[in-house]
């Protein structure tokens, strides 16, 4: 019972991930010096935590830039807007 419990949890996640993954969006970000600019994203993980460059515990995206092809953790609270990416 509990193994299956685990692996259609599995199977819901992989799916999620997938979806969104393939889910690219443009964020405008002011950023720690006050620049605003526009990053294309592939959104990866919504969490509510802190790391080395935001020192108390706030909600984070974690996303993919596409156009440098990086990593990147951004403050939710300083993205200005969202919408769909149009190459």
């Amino acid at each position: 019972m509990i193994s299956e419990i685990i692996e259609i949890y599995q199977k819901f996640i992989k799916r999620k991930v997938i979806a969104m993954e393939s889910s690219i969006v443009t964020i405008i970000y002011t950023n720690h010096k006050g620049e605003t600019k526009e990053y294309n994203v592939i959104p990866k993980n919504i969490c509510f935590d802190f790391n080395k460059w935001h020192k108390d515990k706030q909600w984070l995206l974690t996303a993919k830039d596409i156009d440098r092809k990086v990593e990147i953790t951004f403050l939710m609270k300083e993205i200005l807007a969202w919408r769909t990416y149009t190459p």
